[in-house]
Parts: C-alpha cells; sequence; structure tokens
C-alpha cells in the first residue's frame, strides 16, 4: 500500500517556516477588492484606496504598493473565488502604480483557505508580477491573461524575475494562458528561484524570436523546478517551441535542476539547455512532445541525469551536443536509444516505456504513471539520497515502494512512484 501525506499542509509549512525573518515588524494585508486600484498613502502601514487615515478597501495593487513602501518582510492575504482583474494600464512604470504588480521589498502573497482558488487576471495590460527586488512567495493561486510581447520588454508573460531578485518561490501555483517573447509563464533571472508543486499549461511564446523560444519557462539564473508539470505549451498559433529553456545570461552561467516532475505534451521541445549552461535532471519524466524531449546544444554545457525517462517524443527523445559534458549513467530511460545512454552500465536505452496518458490522481498536477507491465517499475538506484532516487515522488509519495512485493524495495524510474491503487486506471490506454 501507498504511504503518502497530504501533499500541500506538510509542505506549506515548511515553506512558511523557511520565509525569511525581518526585525521590521511585518505588515498583514487581505485583499478585499477585486478591483484594480492603487494605494492613496503607501507608508502608513494601512491599505485603503480611499483618501482616509486608516485601513479601507484593500486591492491587491493597493497592498503590493503599501508593502513596497514599508520595512519587513509582509505578507497578503487572498480570498476564496477571488477573480483579480488589472485594468490600470501603463507598462514601463516599476513602482507599481500601473502596469504589472512590481514588487521591490520582501513580501508573501498566499492563499491558504479552503473553497475555490483565487485568479489573478493580468487581462492583457502586460505580464502580472515583476520581481525587481526582495524575497517573493507566491502560493497557491492562479496566474493568467499576461502578455509580455511588447519588444523591449518581452519577459515572462505572467512573472519575470530580475537579478536584483532574492530567493522567490512558487509552490502550488497555477500560471495558464499567459503570453511572451522569452518565457510564456515564467521568466528568470535571479539567483535562487523555485517553482515548487506548480503547473505550467496553455502558455504561449509569441513570434518573432525563434530560436530563443520559451513557451513556459525560460531560466538564466539559478531555477529548481520540483514536484511540478508542464504541459500543453506552444508557439503562436500552435506552432513549435520550446517548452523549458535554459540559457545562459550575459556573464556567468545558468543552472536549471529538475526534479520529481513532468514535462509532457508540449508542442515543440521539452527541454532545452544551451551553451554553458548546466542541466540537472532527477526522477522527472519528459515524454510525448511533439518534437525531441531534451535537446543539449552549443559548447562548454553540462547534462547531469539520474533516474528518469525520455521517451515517446515525437521527432526523437535527445539530441546532444558532442561538446557538453554529460553524467548520464544513473539509472535513466529513454525509448529510442538517442539520449547516449547506452554509455552506461545502469541505463535502459530503447525500452518501451509504457506509460498512461497525462491524468490528476490524488495531487495538485498532471503526471504520467508506469502501468504494471512497465519496465520502469523497481529500475532506480538502489538507494534513496544524495546519489540514488529522490525520497519522494511528484505527488510527495515516499519512495520506494515494492511494488513487486519481491522483497527487495527500490524506486521506479520516472516522477511517479507506483502503487497498489493503479488497477483504477485503463491498462491498455496508453501512450
Amino acid at each position: 500500500m501507498r504511504t503518502s501525506r497530504n501533499p500541500l499542509y506538510p509542505c506549506l509549512l515548511c515553506l512558511l517556516l523557511a520565509l525569511p525573518i525581518s526585525s521590521a515588524i511585518a505588515a498583514n494585508f487581505t485583499v478585499t477588492l477585486t478591483g484594480d486600484a492603487v494605494d492613496l498613502n503607501a507608508g502608513n502601514g494601512f491599505c485603503n484606496i480611499l483618501p482616509q487615515a486608516g485601513p479601507g478597501p484593500c486591492s491587491l495593487r493597493a497592498a503590493i504598493i503599501e508593502s513596497n513602501a514599508l520595512a519587513g518582510a509582509d505578507t497578503i492575504s487572498l480570498q476564496a473565488g477571488e477573480v483579480i482583474t488589472l485594468s490600470l494600464a501603463g507598462a514601463g512604470e516599476d513602482a507599481g502604480y500601473s502596469g504589472d504588480l512590481d514588487i521591490t521589498d520582501n513580501l508573501s502573497i498566499l492563499f491558504l483557505a479552503s473553497g475555490q482558488r483565487p485568479v489573478v487576471d493580468a487581462n492583457g495590460l502586460e505580464r502580472a508580477f515583476q520581481v525587481l527586488s526582495g524575497n517573493l512567495t507566491l502560493l497557491g493561486f492562479d496566474i493568467t491573461g499576461g502578455d509580455a510581447s511588447v519588444p523591449g520588454d518581452g519577459f515572462g508573460g505572467a512573472i519575470a524575475v530580475g537579478f536584483d531578485a532574492g530567493n522567490v518561490e512558487l509552490a502550488f501555483m497555477r500560471l495558464y494562458g499567459n503570453r511572451a517573447q522569452f518565457g510564456g509563464a515564467l521568466y528568470n533571472d535571479g539567483p535562487d528561484t523555485e517553482f515548487s508543486a506548480s503547473e505550467a499549461y496553455d502558455n504561449q511564446h509569441v513570434t518573432g524570436f525563434p530560436d530563443s523560444s520559451s513557451s513556459a519557462i525560460r531560466n538564466r539564473g539559478t531555477l529548481t523546478i520540483q514536484n511540478s508539470s508542464i504541459f500543453d505549451n506552444s508557439g503562436e498559433g500552435g506552432n513549435g517551441a520550446i517548452a523549458v529553456a535554459n540559457f545562459p545570461p550575459n556573464a556567468g552561467t545558468a543552472l536549471m535542476t529538475i526534479i520529481n516532475s513532468t514535462i509532457a505534451d508540449n508542442i515543440g521541445i521539452g527541454v532545452e539547455s544551451e551553451d554553458a549552461s548546466t542541466l540537472v535532471v532527477r526522477n522527472s519524466t519528459i515524454v510525448a512532445n511533439s518534437a525531441t524531449g531534451i535537446r543539449i546544444q552549443g559548447a562548454d554545457g553540462t547534462f547531469q541525469m539520474r533516474n528518469s525517462v525520455i521517451a515517446k517524443n515525437d521527432a526523437q527523445d535527445c539530441t546532444i551536443s558532442s561538446d557538453a559534458s554529460l553524467n548520464l549513467d544513473r539509472y535513466n530511460m529513454d525509448s529510442d536509444n538517442t539520449c547516449r545512454l547506452s554509455d552506461g552500465s545502469s541505463n535502459y536505452p530503447d525500452v518501451e516505456p509504457y506509460l498512461t496518458p497525462l491524468k490528476r490522481r490524488d495531487g495538485a498536477t498532471m503526471a504520467s504513471w508506469p502501468l504494471t507491465i512497465s519496465p520502469l517499475l523497481d529500475a532506480g538506484h538502489p538507494t534513496i539520497g544524495s546519489i540514488g532516487c529522490e525520497a519522494e515522488d511528484q505527488y510527495f509519495v515516499d519512495r520506494p515502494i515494492d511494488f513487486d512485493g519481491n522483497g527487495n524495495a527500490r524506486c521506479d524510474v520516472g516522477a511517479i512512484e507506483l502503487d497498489s491503487d493503479v488497477i483504477f486506471f485503463d491498462p491498455f490506454e496508453i501512450l
């Protein structure tokens, strides 16, 4: 039987405990208005869109303006069912008074209650959030309607994280229906950004820069994608694009780590890492993308992968530059022998994985499960930890589960650790 824990609250507790601590008194605001209006007395400690002292009606924009003006790590709470629509046009302004919501100080924007998830709709004005400086946590809501397609400011349809940002944590988020020239959902220049237990889907790369396209996520800093799902993203008009892109910044290198995540059914390439960038993939599933699953190109790049499956991608599973530095002999599987896995003794090249199409089951994100006949089962690294399998799967299920009952428990290859409840799946419905 599966040994799992609630996929939400233990992780929320860990996240909240990890929030930055400030000696300044933190302010707490609750958004009470779904309309878009500014705070009229920034820095007085109250969120209020009316010209009066003390607290009053509070919009999300007003709460962010007030937080930016205050020292300390502040918190903004969203309420169930809110659809917050941005309407104050004015791209290029960086204090949050128009266009996108600019973050310049330590802040958490949270939905921790039960009920329908709140939605922030950027309404096509610009992207929704821009992180200029400070630490930011976004937790438990949706972002849609972002549009970063203006030449010179085409970064991050939902969220753009700048060079001077601190720790940026996106947890239990859904980013969909956004578009940009670079990073249809998320663009990251930041030094410490995490996309955790979240989804990016139905986002678009806007034409104009096809060689640098990124329909869902583009990283040029340090980014960790974990326990997440990235699917159904495309180029404009349904054309192909790179769903998740890892490109070097103007100086230094980019690092992207993908853990316990599913990247599937995107129109175009699943993951691309270019030139002097490092891509690390651990216990992840990259399948059924319409072009290549993983492409490593250019010179001086590094590609490390363990306990992962790259399979059933329409063009081929991998294209790997001969100039890349590789560390792939770690219980990986591909379906067409294009990922250089035959170079290692512990891999499984050219294997049919027997996976289901994307589904949601028990958790917050889409995933593709191995069937009971899959060679992925109990085929991962024999240990759990720093050189072996991850201790949990995409849905926070504890690894390993001894699925075949032979007394030798080993983790499954890929993002999902299969349990006995697989009988509820159609065994004939496979990729």
